[in-house]
């Protein structure tokens, strides 16, 4: 009840896409009440396995989030763009920017990455100096700087990378956040 005020409160859009959150709930209180009842353990875990299928039904196994962020105005010109000529995208600056280039499905520098694609960090660390940095389960962020790419881990879940490689959009009106297509090495 404290959940739904606060989300009341501060985002009913997440109330509004999740309708079926009553039935997980009362699934939950049902799993965890029948847990100490002799002999209930099937009925628990049918409840368990309701519960599970309602919270997951609308996102697994498909992957989509909770917004559609292809039918907005950035993700169909990405699309458009990537279509036209496919490329390498990174999102430079916010989180936002970051969950942009991974919604839209394009290929990109960065994200979330559980098993690090080595191809990809061979590209921008060639030599291997920092895999200390990105050898590991991180969010990978990047933002401006000058020179070659670096790599820093600013807190135990998150790695920075800085590079000029990346072509700020002529079209981003921010220098701290944009959604940009990555120059191939050597190029300038």
């Amino acid at each position: 009840m404290v959940l739904w005020r606060e989300l009341a409160a501060v985002s009913p859009a997440v109330l509004q896409a999740a309708r079926l959150w009553p039935v997980a709930a009362v699934a939950i209180v049902a799993t965890v009440c029948l847990t100490f009842v002799p002999r209930a353990a099937p009925v628990a875990a049918g409840t368990l396995l309701v519960a599970s299928l309602v919270i997951g039904a609308a996102v697994n196994p498909f992957y989509r989030g909770v917004y559609d962020l292809n039918t907005t105005h950035v993700g169909k010109a990405m699309d458009a763009v990537e279509k036209a000529k496919p490329g390498t995208w990174v999102g430079v600056g916010s989180y936002l920017t970051m969950a942009l280039v991974m919604q839209t499905g394009v290929r990109g520098f960065d994200g979330v990455q559980t098993y690090p694609p080595e191809k990809m960090w061979h590209e921008i660390d060639p030599g291997d100096t920092d895999e200390q940095v990105w050898n590991r389960l991180a969010h990978v962020r990047w933002t401006w700087g000058s020179g070659s790419p670096t790599s820093r881990t600013p807190s135990a879940i998150r790695s920075s990378v800085t590079s000029t490689r990346a072509r700020r959009s002529p079209r981003s009106t921010s220098t701290t956040s944009s959604v940009t297509r990555l120059r191939p090495p050597g190029r300038a």
